[in-house]
């Protein structure tokens, strides 16, 4: 789906071939939609229909899924990973990043991200990944929780003792294509390179140079 929830035609073929970049231990593809909401906790007024909340918690919910893989795989292993990253998959990643492992130890509580486009947690802290999520799924009455996933993961991070740090990493987000809502002013945030420099790196293989 894109941006505005508008269906695109990839099929699970061309997924699977995109997806083998990059070496995952596991894909898996949700092919109908789902019944995601508690119908045990209502959204504040007006809210339950709001962009914030049809976008933002199936995103919530799809992390949650996620994770829970990562810790079945930790279990089946015997091990345990010494940190956890969620990246979007439309982040483009412009100049090399720094090492996990410095920004990490810089400060041992803080939790590196930006916005819901990535996010690196200590593993002592990966369990405020989906923290808001679960307090979801018990809620009964009125929710009074996160809307939208950024703040989902302040507070979950909060709930177990890190704190989300705002780190603006040499990154931008690809929309569809360069005159999508938004296209340009993800290429204005970043700070690496001259916003055409930006536009043409994430659009010039449309075959002019993005305006």
């Amino acid at each position: 789906y894109n941006s505005k929830l508008s269906p695109v035609s990839n099929s699970v073929d061309q997924l699977l071939e995109a997806v083998q970049y990059l070496d995952p231990t596991e894909v898996v593809f949700y092919t109908k939609q789902r019944d995601i909401f508690n119908e045990n906790c209502r959204f504040p007024k007006d809210m339950g229909t709001s962009p914030h909340v049809l976008n933002g918690f199936p995103q919530m919910e799809n992390l949650h899924r996620c994770y829970q893989s990562v810790l079945q795989y930790e279990k089946r292993n015997n091990i345990r990973f010494d940190a956890v990253a969620k990246f979007r998959p439309d982040l483009v990643v412009l100049r090399p990043l720094l090492s996990a492992a410095k920004l990490l130890l810089a400060n041992p509580t803080e939790v590196p991200s930006h916005m819901d486009h990535y996010i690196l947690a200590n593993r002592a802290y990966a369990d405020g990944l989906t923290a808001t999520w679960r307090r979801y799924q018990k809620c009964q009455g009125l929710w009074d929780g996160a809307m939208i996933p950024e703040k989902a993961f302040k507070d979950g991070m909060e709930s177990v003792g890190g704190h989300i740090m705002n780190h603006r990493m040499p990154m931008a987000l690809m929309r569809a294509n360069a005159t999508t809502g938004f296209a340009r002013c993800h290429c204005t945030i970043q700070t690496v390179m001259r916003i055409d420099d930006c536009m043409d790196t994430l659009y010039g293989y449309e075959g002019t140079q993005a305006a």
